[in-house]
């Protein structure tokens, strides 16, 4: 069937209800045009926090009878007596404002649930709490290397239905999933890759469990037919895979069908590419690796050829990027680490002398790893530079074992990075590794990020 005959179908779902698109970003936007593409004067009720003066501007050039906005402070006036809700996913279902308004009875769905529902080509989703950018970008370099052309899409920046049309009947789809987006979708991908999960996020989920039970939807809808690859040595993970009954791929660094030996990456005893050859830092990201080899694998995909798109592969933006190499300092981007098992992994990741720069939004989890891991490394830290709130979390944590270690707190990211040069000498790393959320002082991680690699190249004006 043709997207257009599956919509028409679909469509009956839609027809004579009350349809409220919840969050006006970019996936809502995507959803938006989807639904006009099919269905030009299906009423719409579009609903955002945001003031409409203040919507991005694909929104306020929006001319369409059709649709009516609610924003503002009263947004969630739209849920009142609504049918159905394509909910955004960074609107979280358990705020309490949210459920008090909505209609029990509704229909609660989203860009990624109707992406399925329209799709008939193979899915391979990834998810976990860190890594799945990485381990999908990953996957797509290793299939484009086969006969079937992948389609990246997802959390990555991609909405899926944005990405749907550009599938003809040999495309793969590979997508990165997050919690938000995996919560309540009654859909599990054909491939599904599960890496280790850990608290984030519970600011949304409220619980951890809550949180872990999101994730366990992307193997969930599995079937016999279909294929799953768990990270071994995740206890969360290698426990959940036993609700698939897919077909189950391990994966590790000690062991798995995918896994390490004697330096080498293997899949089933066959060498692909030695631990050496892999352009990523930190052994940590090895995970992210070992997954791309056995799609690749179970794709038919030469050993030689996923050994090249390996060692050909780019660590992505914000992800232990190296923004620029000043007065012998080697600068770090790692913005997208918002946990603090994630800026351990990026330490561990460097032998030299470094200046770290962490500490960010509070979203309630233990920063105690992270202090045993400060105090680990402490012999070859330079300076510590951290912002609030949980850069306060840290350094309380510290308190008197870290003595030599100078502890500096800036207002902007343009300080902070004028007091990492200041500490750093040639040979070191300044580290930009949060283990925070951006918010407040930051738009996203990407501003965070950008505000940094900006900083360091002011460095080399000076």
């Amino acid at each position: 069937m043709t997207i257009a005959e599956k919509f028409a179908a679909y469509r009956s779902r839609l027809d004579g209800q009350r349809i409220v698109l919840l969050g006006l970003g970019r996936e809502g936007f995507s959803t938006y045009r989807f639904i006009r593409q099919y269905a030009p004067t299906l009423p719409l009720i579009l609903a955002d926090s945001t003031p409409h003066e203040d919507l991005s501007e694909m929104w306020r050039s929006l001319s369409d009878d059709h649709c009516k906005f609610i924003t503002g402070e009263h947004y969630l006036d739209a849920l009142r007596e609504a049918t159905v809700v394509f909910k955004s996913p960074g609107i979280s279902p358990f705020q309490a404002d949210l459920q008090q308004n909505l209609t029990p009875t509704a229909w609660v769905t989203s860009n990624t649930e109707l992406f399925f529902a329209m799709s008939d080509n193979p899915v391979i989703g990834v998810t976990g709490t860190k890594g799945k950018s990485t381990t999908a970008s990953l996957i797509e370099q290793v299939l484009k290397k086969g006969t079937q052309p992948p389609i990246l899409l997802g959390n990555i920046g991609l909405p899926p239905l944005d990405e749907l049309q550009k599938a003809d009947a040999t495309s793969i789809f590979v997508a990165e999933f997050s919690s938000y987006q995996l919560q309540d979708l009654p859909y599990s991908p054909h491939i599904a890759v599960l890496q280790d999960i850990v608290p984030e996020h519970l600011n949304w989920h409220i619980t951890f469990e809550a949180y872990v039970d999101a994730k366990v939807n992307i193997l969930r809808h599995q079937s016999a037919q279909d294929m799953l690859l768990y990270n071994a040595d995740s206890e969360i993970a290698t426990r959940v895979s036993q609700k698939s009954p897919a077909k189950k791929i391990s994966f590790g660094l000690s062991s798995g069908q995918a896994t390490i030996r004697d330096n080498w990456l293997v899949y089933e005893n066959l060498n692909i590419t030695r631990v050496a050859d892999v352009p990523l830092l930190g052994r940590f990201n090895l995970y992210n690796v070992l997954p791309a080899i056995a799609i690749g694998m179970e794709y038919g995909i030469a050993p030689q050829y996923i050994a090249e798109a390996i060692q050909g592969f780019k660590s992505l933006a914000h992800r232990l990027e190296l923004v620029a190499v000043v007065n012998g300092v080697h600068y770090y981007d790692d913005s997208l680490s918002t946990i603090p098992q994630a800026t351990i992994n990026a330490i561990q990741a460097f032998d030299t002398s470094l200046v770290l720069i962490a500490g960010g939004y509070n979203r309630g989890i233990d920063y105690q790893p992270l202090i045993e891991a400060v105090i680990e490394h402490q012999d070859r830290l330079r300076a510590l530079i951290l912002f609030p709130p949980t850069g306060d979390i840290i350094e309380h944590g510290l308190g008197q074992q870290v003595k030599n270690v100078p502890i500096l707190h800036p207002e902007t990211m343009q300080a902070a990075v004028t007091h990492a040069a200041e500490h750093a000498i040639s040979g070191d790393v300044v580290l930009m590794s949060p283990a925070s959320p951006s918010y407040g002082r930051f738009k996203n991680y990407k501003d965070r990020g950008d505000q940094f690699k900006e900083a360091v190249m002011g460095l080399k004006d000076v």
